[in-house]
C-alpha cells in the first residue's frame, strides 16, 4: 500500500514472507564410559540464495577419551580421579544479512532490486509520482557464510575430588563472509553492489575453570576461578586501497577505528607557529601563510588540542590517522568466586574483571552540556597556560572534538566486587513447632566497589557519551523459609 501515489493517501504498509527448510542428524557412540565419539550434521535451505546455492550442509564430529576409566590409570594414578581428553571440529552456516545501518536486510541479494524515489519523480497533471529505479547488482552465485570451529580441552579432578580444572583451546575461522566490495569501487560509478562471500576472519583463544572445594573442621570453603581470552583478526574484507598501511584493518581486530594521534596541548602561539595544525592556510609552495604579526594563519587557538605529524609530511590531514590495535571488547573477561559456610553462616563474593579493551569517552559538553570533573580540573585556561588539558569546548564546535582522537581514549580495565552475600540458616529442631523445615535469613549487595582506569564512566557498560544510566549499588535484605 505504501507504493501508490501519495495524493490523498491516509494509509500504508507492506509485507513479507521468509522461508527456511532445515534437516537435522546425530549419530553416538559410547563404550563403557571410555571411549565417546558423536556425528552431528544439519541441511539448511534458505530463500536468500539462488535454486543451486540454496542449501548448505555443516557437520560436526567430537572425539573423547575418559582416561581415567583405563585399569593402568586405576592402580597407578589412583590420585587423579577423574582425566578427559576432548577435541571436535563443527561448521555452522549464516544467511542473516545486514545493511548499511546494521538493521536486519530482508532483500533479496540475487535477484534485480528496485526501488521507489522519495523525490525527483514524474510529474503528470500537476501531480507527482514515484519513480521506480533499480537500486542494486544482484547476485546470481551469493550463498552460505560458513564458521568452521576447532576445539581441544580436557577435565581432570584430583586429591579427593577437592581440586578441579575445565580447559579449552578454540579455533574459529569464518570463510565466505557476506560483505560487500563498495570500499574498492569508487563512488563515481553510481553501483551500489550486493552482499558477496568474500570475507575471511578468524577468532583464536582460550577458557578455563579452575574449582576447589574441602573443609577444615566445621568450616566449610570453595573458590572458583573462570577466564575466556580470545583474539579476532580480519584476514580479508573489502577496503580502500593506496592508504598508508597503518590505516589498513586488514590483519586488526573486527571494529577497530582510526585516531589522529594527540600530542599533547597547545600552549601558547609560539607552539603554534613551530608545529603543522589543524586549518592552517598555505601558499602555493604549501607553506603556511602568516599574518602581520608573523603567525600563522589557522583556526587553531591555545588550549586546542595538537595532533602528532605520523607521516612527516608538514601538515595534519586524514593521511595522519592510525588504526588502533584494540576496540571496546576486552581480550579477557575472568571471574572469582569465594564461599565459606560455618555452623549456620554463609557467605559468598563474586569478583569479575576484564582487560584488553578500550572506551572512547567524550561528552557533548558546553552551552549544552556539562563538563566532567577530571576534564575540567586540569583545563587550558589563559591564567594557567601550562596547564596538560585542553580548553573548555562547545560541543563539536572544535576540530579536536569533531574529529576522533586519542586524548579521548580511557583504558576499559577493570575489577569489580559484583556480589557479596551473607547468610545464616536456623536450626531445624528451632522451628519444628512452627511447621518449618528451613529458615535461612540473609543479605547480599551488587556492584559494591570498582577499580578501573575509567573513571567517569562505567567500564561494563562503555558508553560514550555517558548518557545510559548508571549501575546501581543495590542492597537487599530476605528471609527463606521452607515448610
Amino acid at each position: 500500500m505504501n507504493l501508490g501515489g501519495e495524493q490523498g493517501i491516509t494509509n500504508s504498509g507492506y509485507s513479507w514472507k521468509e522461508t527456511r527448510l532445515n534437516y537435522f542428524g546425530r549419530v553416538g557412540y559410547n563404550y563403557m564410559e571410555r571411549y565417546l565419539f558423536e556425528f552431528v550434521w544439519r541441511v539448511d535451505g534458505s530463500y536468500r540464495f539462488p535454486k543451486d546455492k540454496r542449501y548448505g550442509f555443516f557437520p560436526g564430529v567430537s572425539v573423547a577419551w575418559r582416561a581415567s576409566e583405563e585399569e593402568w590409570w586405576k592402580d597407578k594414578l589412583t590420585f587423579i580421579e577423574y582425566f578427559k581428553l576432548r577435541a571436535s571440529v563443527s561448521q555452522t552456516g549464516n544467511d542473516a544479512l545486514l545493511d548499511d545501518d546494521d538493521e536486519y536486510d530482508r532483500s533479496i541479494q540475487y535477484l534485480n532490486t528496485y526501488a521507489f524515489k522519495d523525490n525527483g519523480g514524474t510529474v503528470f497533471g500537476g501531480e507527482e509520482y514515484k519513480r521506480l529505479y533499480p537500486s542494486r547488482t544482484p547476485n546470481p552465485g551469493i550463498t552460505w557464510e560458513v564458521g568452521t570451529t576447532y576445539n581441544v580441552g580436557m577435565d581432570f579432578k584430583f586429591l579427593e575430588n577437592r581440586l578441579s580444572l575445565e580447559a579449552d583451546a578454540f579455533y574459529h575461522k569464518r570463510t565466505n563472509m557476506l560483505i560487500k566490495r563498495n570500499a574498492s569501487l569508487p563512488e563515481i560509478t553510481g553501483i551500489t553492489l550486493p552482499k558477496e562471500n568474500i570475507g575471511e576472519m578468524k577468532n583464536r583463544g582460550f577458557e578455563m575453570l579452575v574449582g576447589w572445594n574441602d573443609r577444615i573442621g566445621n568450616v566449610e570453603y570453595y573458590a572458583s576461578f573462570n577466564m575466556t581470552y580470545a583474539r579476532n583478526k580480519i584476514l580479508y574484507w573489502d577496503e580502500t586501497q593506496n592508504i598508508p598501511s597503518y590505516q589498513f584493518s586488514t590483519g586488526r581486530s573486527v571494529d577497530n577505528n582510526l585516531y589522529y594521534i594527540a600530542d599533547g596541548i597547545f600552549h601558547n602561539q609560539e607552539e603554534i607557529n613551530s608545529y603543522p595544525t589543524w586549518g592552517e592556510a598555505l601558499d602555493a609552495n604549501g607553506k603556511p601563510l602568516l599574518d602581520e604579526n608573523g603567525n600563522k594563519i589557522t583556526s587553531t587557538v591555545p588550549g586546542d588540542i595538537r595532533f602528532k605529524d605520523v607521516n612527516g609530511d608538514g601538515k595534519i590531514d586524514g593521511d595522519d590517522r592510525v588504526r588502533s590495535d584494540k576496540n571496546e571488547e576486552p581480550r579477557m573477561v575472568a571471574g572469582l568466586t569465594l564461599g565459606v559456610a560455618w555452623k549456620g553462616f554463609d557467605l559468598m563474593m563474586l569478583f569479575q574483571g576484564a582487560t584488553g579493551g578500550q572506551m572512547y569517552i567524550r561528552t557533548w559538553s558546553g552551552l549544552q552540556g556539562n563538563y566532567l570533573k577530571s576534564y575540567y580540573d586540569k583545563r587550558w585556561t589563559p591564567e594557567n597556560p601550562n596547564a596538560n588539558g585542553p580548553r573548555t569546548y562547545d560541543r563539536e564546535n572544535q576540530y579536536w572534538y569533531e574529529n576522533e582522537n586519542t586524548y579521548f581514549i580511557r583504558n576499559a580495565n577493570y575489577m569489580r566486587l559484583k556480589n557479596v552475600e551473607l547468610g545464616y540458616t536456623f536450626s531445624s529442631k528451632h522451628l519444628q513447632n512452627a511447621g518449618i523445615s528451613r529458615l535461612r535469613v540473609y543479605t547480599n549487595g551488587s556492584n559494591l566497589f570498582t577499580i578501573d582506569g575509567v573513571k567517569d564512566a562505567d567500564p561494563e557498560q562503555r558508553s560514550k557519551d555517558i548518557q545510559d544510566f548508571p549501575l546501581r549499588r543495590i542492597f537487599n535484605f530476605g528471609v527463606q523459609a521452607t515448610f
